[in-house]
């Protein structure tokens, strides 16, 4: 399945090169630190749970790796985090980190809805903080919601600038879950194209994966019902990488030269761009800004 990505990726030797993978402890991120690795990247691994479903011994033949741990659900300690790290350290940043969103509202212990906390929240503060952290002409490439593509059309008329943590909703309901992955894909996309005109000397990208094969689902709490709708319509629901084959397309992204020439751009799960016309008529100037001072204050961060 990834066959064109790997072959294009046999001419890049990444001796040399440094990269920090958030969310690498499992899933898509580990396989991203895996193909990084074993092309020479030094990695820089970060997550919450180091040890989970003995992640370790999965890498233990990549002496490239580095652990650092991270908590998500906390700004504070996204904030420490970055503090760790030297200016202009990492070549390649990836951000896989994400939870399925239930469609049932709960909160962190600081006060903010979790799956707008991990899957939106969480990228507007560390990569403000990380965007230091990477060379010239450094990459970022953030990954999140495989489903996007097939509710695009469906759900982005209920994007409510007014309630991005999900308080309306008084009770459950399904389609509740597919409004907040819209939501938050629409979010990332904003911040990404902020951090590419702030960063013209930077590239950023964000990319929906498709269908792969890690435990995203089977941690999740989304009802059968509403999984099913999920894959409805989707074209590429019978696709189904897995987490390193997912990997190799996320390096082929890292490291194409046609691909770097444009930043603040948006694939599918096949590295085509993801036209934005549409979204873009949808969401005024106004819209934007509200979101920035809603995220900067929910998240005391002041510097976007």
């Amino acid at each position: 399945m990834s066959d064109k990505f790997s072959t294009a990726n046999n001419k890049h030797v990444l001796n040399g090169r440094s990269a920090l993978v958030i969310g690498g402890t499992q899933g898509i991120g580990m396989g991203v630190a895996q193909v990084l690795a074993e092309r020479g990247a030094s990695v820089v691994v970060a997550g919450r749970n180091l040890h989970q479903d003995g992640n370790r011994t999965n890498y233990s033949k990549e002496k490239q790796l580095q652990f650092s741990k991270v908590d998500l659900a906390s700004n504070v300690d996204i904030k420490r985090f970055a503090g760790t790290f030297s200016d202009e350290q990492f070549d390649y940043i990836v951000w896989s980190a994400g939870i399925f969103p239930s469609g049932a509202r709960r909160e962190t212990n600081e006060g903010v809805e979790l799956t707008f906390q991990i899957d939106y929240l969480s990228k507007f503060v560390g990569l403000q903080l990380l965007t230091p952290k990477l060379k010239e002409g450094g990459r970022i490439v953030t990954i999140l919601s495989p489903y996007v593509e097939s509710l695009w059309g469906r759900f982005i008329s209920q994007f409510d600038v007014d309630d991005l943590e999900f308080k309306k909703p008084k009770r459950f309901e399904e389609t509740q879950a597919h409004k907040m992955n819209i939501t938050l894909s629409i979010l990332t996309d904003l911040l990404i194209k902020r951090l590419s005109e702030q960063h013209p000397t930077k590239f950023f990208s964000h990319v929906h994966p498709g269908q792969v094969g890690s435990n995203l689902l089977k941690n999740s709490e989304v009802p059968f019902q509403t999984i099913k709708e999920l894959f409805a319509g989707n074209q590429h629901a019978s696709i189904k990488r897995t987490p390193v084959e997912y990997g190799e397309v996320a390096v082929f992204l890292l490291t194409d030269e046609d691909i770097g020439k444009k930043s603040g751009t948006f694939y599918d799960s096949e590295v085509k761009e993801i036209d934005q016309s549409e979204f873009e008529k949808k969401i005024s100037k106004q819209d934007v800004d509200k979101i920035w001072e809603y995220s900067k204050r929910v998240s005391n961060t002041y510097v976007i």
